[in-house]
């Protein structure tokens, strides 16, 4: 029961909260080596929180880079360009990024673009070269969220950030309620985390026709 629930967190079809709730109410759970049958529970634990869960996207979102244990041969760099229709110049769009490494909190991010992008705007070169203040204040032109199901439903949005430190990449030291520092991304400096990867959603498309 605990694994399916963490699939569908994972899936974006419950929340962080539902799911911490249902795992707290799973007596033992928390301590396979209180339960009774302790290596079906360890079991159980074990596949929910191994770390290759935390990348296993679902089938709406597609793969734009890729770093460390996150690398993938089937990753498609021109789909978060300018001119992609997975980002359109204007309405909402969403980009989320994997990290397995980073605290529970940062795991998953998802990016939610609100205002339309100024002419020469480049995602790539915000999120993995310097996480910039310039047309990309948090809760004006976007917000940031834990899961899909609280960016969608707009809800439990994240409240902290700060910016423009040459080098560092997303998402800085923002956070759901505080600055968080350490989770952050670089190309070029050190401290950073090492496995991630960012994804564009097909629901960016809105109905239009995907890039050939």
């Amino acid at each position: 029961l605990a694994s399916y629930a963490y699939k569908l967190y994972l899936e974006d079809r419950i929340t962080n909260e539902t799911k911490t709730e249902i795992f707290n109410t799973l007596v033992g759970y928390a301590q396979p080596g209180n339960n009774a049958n302790e290596e079906a529970c360890e079991a159980a634990y074990e596949s929910a929180f191994a770390p290759r869960s935390y990348h296993e996207p679902n089938d709406d979102w597609i793969q734009v880079f890729g770093m460390g244990s996150e690398a993938s041969t089937d990753t498609d760099l021109t789909l978060w360009k300018s001119g992609s229709t997975y980002v359109p110049d204007s309405g909402v769009f969403y980009i989320k990024r994997i990290c397995p490494t980073c605290n529970d909190d940062h795991n998953q991010i998802i990016y939610k673009r609100l205002t339309p992008l100024p002419a020469g705007f480049d995602i790539p070169k915000l999120l993995l070269e310097t996480w910039s203040s310039v047309d990309n204040e948090l809760n004006v032109d976007f917000e940031l969220y834990s899961n899909m199901l609280d960016a969608l439903e707009g809800t439990a949005r994240w409240d902290a950030c700060n910016y423009d430190d040459p080098g560092i990449g997303f998402p800085r030291d923002c956070g759901p309620d505080k600055l968080v520092g350490h989770q952050w991304t670089s190309l070029s400096r050190g401290g950073r985390q090492q496995d991630y990867a960012y994804y564009v959603w097909e629901g960016n498309l809105n109905g239009n026709p995907a890039p050939a």
